[in-house]
């Protein structure tokens, strides 16, 4: 018998009502969550109550926290009182970033596991300085060192982590730059939300808002800087040490409120937008002449940023005489708001930011060298469920679930075809994501937005991202370690500190430009005991006094890395680069390889976990798990404090057999998800099923 979760849910707002309280919902249909609390503000109160009274989940108790009180350093009496008396595994945070942190720390300090919604943390009082850039990275490395003396397990909801696409790319990428030892050159990333906000909006709301200083870096931006950082990892877990990059060179500029407001004047909303009342446009010019007032006073920059634009150079260690080492990756970073949307009315809806005329744009370039180009493109024509009897009918760009890859390879060299195109019903999901669904409900046919949790098929599916946030979910139900735990935000949390530090350089009028040495992509136990701490942690920009004379010196030295050091430089057997998904590696390029079984990194596990224990010195859960249970602990790790050893518990694991519809796709033409044997894989899912594989 299965073990009941006890969950708490901390912010119940647009978004955790879309995904998060469906899935506590058919969790509870299976035994697996009790809900004892959820917390949110007053100022929600009767909207959360009216929303509760329509579940078929309901908590036992609620907390409104004071709206004075929401961000606080510490929490309240009420609510830490509340927390204690839940008795509780697991919390999900989704609220207002800025609450994040006080949360957090009391999580890890009672022990009990997190899922929180990105951004990890923001800065309590947050503006366009290097202070408070650098405070960005400082609250995480608080919160890793509390990690790791914690039994704590924190998942962050980055999905694109889990997204069965990426995560395929990832593999493939890592497969063939390990084959040939040619990097990741260059990754160019654009994404765009379509956000017409209107200069009442921009000024004052809650939802993802940038009256508080920050923006779409902070919004969806936060993905994009993760998944940068994410396949930075292929360079920097298997490339040799010549090759490895070391530091980085950013430059950044920024779109801003004022920036928009001189785009689209209150004149242009009316022409543009039906019934805007009087008062509106009068409103409008008041917020418009006192934004420029205060720009002149010097504060116009305190607004959060619409678009990003960055372009950094990651660069291996300088050789010989060099005073700055060769380029290895270069990327091109564009995130915007100010985009195609297809708001068409002045008062905004409810949700004012995934209900309000928003539409997504993706794409992705990525190069190998001379040998690899790999391109994502995912464009939306419409808003999520509101398209128009002809926009159901397009199946590829436009549609709201569109999402594909094109492959070009160097075919004379690295062999496999030239080109190839896939969608996602091309690509299975992967052996270990199969087996991890033996208890919980099915992801495809979860009807995350329906009343009462009721599934009515596929009909109801929210889309490929929104189904990478329930795996997830489901990893934080199964106490699983994560390709997206916090430790892995390292790399993500610096890059996002170094960024502020560009545009905090731009507000004060100086070059928006920077160079500092990376970390490393996760942050081990070992690495706590000698990197920057919370306490003397400072961007770059302000200890690194000429920019061009290679790795910083003293605290910002660039960081051993802390790779598996059953990691070969050099040959790799990789019978994947040679049957892989995506390409045929020359036979007559593995002759010279070690017939020695060679270690490969996975997108989805930690290079850094030796002999079954992980990054942070807990032992690692791989495959599928009974979910924890009454007996145990809060945590699943056992940890003696006084000598800081690990005692790993028992699960029951089932292993998945090798399916048997994974031919090469140059052999010949897939054209429906059946060739793949992906309906036999939605019917094992949809009746939560053990198949032939499983044993």
């Amino acid at each position: 018998m299965k073990a009941t979760r006890r969950i708490a849910l901390v912010g119940l707002g647009p978004h955790a009502r879309r995904i998060y309280y469906p899935l506590l919902e058919k969790y509870a249909e299976n035994n697996a969550v009790d809900l004892p609390l959820v917390v949110d503000v007053q100022s929600g109160q009767q909207d959360v109550q009216h929303f509760l009274s329509q579940r078929s989940l309901r908590p036992a108790s609620c907390v409104f926290v004071n709206n004075n009180n929401r961000y606080n350093h510490e929490l309240c009496a009420t609510t830490s009182a509340a927390l204690q008396a839940a008795k509780l595994d697991g919390i999900i945070l989704s609220t207002e970033p800025k609450a994040h942190k006080p949360y957090l720390r009391w999580a890890l300090e009672a022990g009990v596991d997190v899922l929180v919604d990105k951004p990890v943390t923001v800065p309590f009082k947050f503006g366009l300085d290097l202070t408070s850039a650098s405070q960005v990275y400082r609250d995480f490395l608080e919160l890793s060192d509390l990690l790791h003396d914690s039994t704590s397990n924190v998942l962050v909801q980055c999905q694109r982590r889990s997204h069965k696409g990426y995560q395929f790319i990832k593999k493939y990428l890592t497969q063939v730059v390990s084959q040939y030892q040619i990097p990741l050159s260059f990754i160019d990333i654009y994404h765009a939300d379509g956000m017409w906000c209107t200069p009442q909006e921009l000024f004052h709301r809650e939802n993802h808002p940038y009256k508080y200083g920050y923006g779409k870096l902070m919004h969806s931006g936060y993905h994009f800087v993760d998944l940068l950082s994410w396949l930075l990892e292929v360079n920097m877990n298997v490339l040799p040490d010549e090759k490895r990059p070391t530091t980085c060179e950013m430059f950044t500029r920024r779109f801003g409120v004022s920036d928009f407001l001189a785009q689209c004047s209150p004149a242009d909303f009316t022409n543009l937008l039906p019934e805007v009342p009087d008062e509106a446009v009068q409103e409008m010019h008041s917020l418009q002449s006192q934004h420029e007032a205060g720009q002149q006073a010097g504060g116009g920059h305190q607004m959060g940023e619409l678009d990003v634009f960055a372009n950094m150079q990651f660069r291996a260690k300088p050789r010989g005489t060099q005073t700055r080492g060769p380029v290895i990756t270069t990327c091109s970073m564009n995130l915007q708001q100010n985009s195609f949307s297809r708001r068409a009315w002045w008062k905004p809806n409810k949700d004012v930011y995934k209900g309000n005329g928003r539409v997504r744009h993706e794409r992705l370039n990525l190069q190998v060298g001379n040998s690899v180009n790999i391109q994502v493109h995912s464009y939306q024509s419409h808003e999520v469920n509101k398209a128009t009897a002809e926009e159901k009918l397009l199946s590829g760009a436009g549609n709201e679930h569109h999402w594909e890859v094109h492959v070009y390879r160097n075919a004379a060299v690295i062999g496999g075809p030239s080109v190839q195109k896939f969608t996602l019903k091309d690509i299975p999901e992967q052996e270990d994501e199969q087996a991890n669904l033996l208890y919980q409900p099915p992801l495809s046919s979860t009807a995350l937005g329906q009343p009462n949790g009721k599934t009515k098929g596929r009909s109801n599916f929210l889309g490929h991202n929104e189904e990478a946030r329930a795996k997830t979910f489901r990893d934080f139900m199964q106490r699983s370690e994560h390709h997206s735990h916090l430790d892995e935000q390292n790399l993500t949390c610096r890059l996002l500190a170094e960024l502020y530090g560009c545009l905090a350089k731009d507000a004060q009028g100086e070059t928006p430009f920077t160079t500092f040495s990376l970390p490393s992509v996760r942050r081990t136990h070992s690495e706590a005991a000698s990197s920057p701490t919370a306490e003397n942690f400072r961007l770059s920009t302000e200890t690194i006094t000429t920019a061009h004379n290679g790795p910083a010196t003293g605290q910002h030295e660039s960081v051993q890395h802390s790779q598996d050091s059953t990691i070969k430089k050099g040959n790799h057997t990789l019978a994947a680069a040679k049957e892989g998904l995506w390409g045929k590696a020359d036979s007559a390029r593995t002759q010279n390889t070690t017939s020695s079984t060679q270690h490969i990194v996975s997108p989805t596990t930690s290079s850094a976990s030796t002999n079954g224990q992980s990054r942070s010195g807990k032992p690692t859960v791989k495959g599928t798990c009974e979910p924890y249970t009454q007996g145990q602990k809060k945590s699943s790790y056992s940890t003696n404090k006084s000598n800081q050893t690990t005692k790993p518990i028992t699960y029951k694991k089932a292993t998945f057999s090798p399916p048997r519809h994974l031919p090469h796709l140059y052999e010949r033409s897939y054209t429906s998800a059946s060739d793949w044997g992906v309906d036999e894989q939605a019917h094992a899912l949809t009746n939560c099923g053990v198949t032939g594989g499983l044993q």
